[in-house]
């Protein structure tokens, strides 16, 4: 509500322009990206979908076991509550691909 009250108009229109400014830059970029794809293995090798994942996961077990370990009840919810938000986006990120059924960037030749 922020946003239609007047409040975070001028990030808004300067993100929403950001935005548009890089959008006909994608074409140029993906072209580049398929040309030169074995730049980039070392990259996705290490940022692939699964060390990514582990990583996205592994931050609010961290957080749980700090709280746990030092008996800081706060960190232990700033864990639940990470962890929370981690399944609220993959759920929603299933949802989506399941209803779009939009084909995965590595599966477009």
């Amino acid at each position: 509500m922020k946003l239609a009250t007047g409040r975070g108009l001028i990030s808004a229109l300067a993100v929403s322009g950001a935005t548009a400014a890089l959008v006909p830059l994608d074409p140029p970029a993906a072209r580049f990206v398929r040309r030169n794809g074995g730049t980039f293995d070392s990259f996705n090798r290490v940022l692939s979908e699964n060390h990514t994942t582990y990583a996205t996961f592994a931050t609010p077990a961290v957080f749980y076991a700090a709280g746990l370990i030092a008996g800081d009840s706060y960190l232990k919810r700033t864990g639940l509550l990470a962890a929370e938000a981690w399944v609220d986006a993959d759920l929603t990120n299933i949802a989506f691909r399941s209803a779009t059924r939009r084909l995965r960037p590595v599966d477009v030749p």
